[in-house]
């Protein structure tokens, strides 16, 4: 399964934690050629962030430190 269409598959998961605050905004980058995935959020860990997305089926690692942004 592509990247797109692990989006696809976690687009309303990902839209209901932003409609509940848990998350300030998520973003795909489509031009990148890894697909990077961005989210925002002042209210979970890092570690609570790749939970969720483990639970959407999507394994995740950090490009920069969370600190760092």
């Amino acid at each position: 399964m592509n990247s797109e269409d692990l989006v696809s598959q976690a687009k309303t998961q990902l839209d209901q934690l932003q409609q509940s605050n848990e998350i300030d905004r998520w973003n795909v980058d489509f031009n990148h050629p890894e697909h990077i995935l961005e989210i925002e959020t002042q209210s979970l860990s890092p570690d609570m962030v790749k939970h969720k997305l483990r639970e959407m089926g999507i394994e995740a690692d950090f490009t920069k430190a969370p600190e760092a942004r």
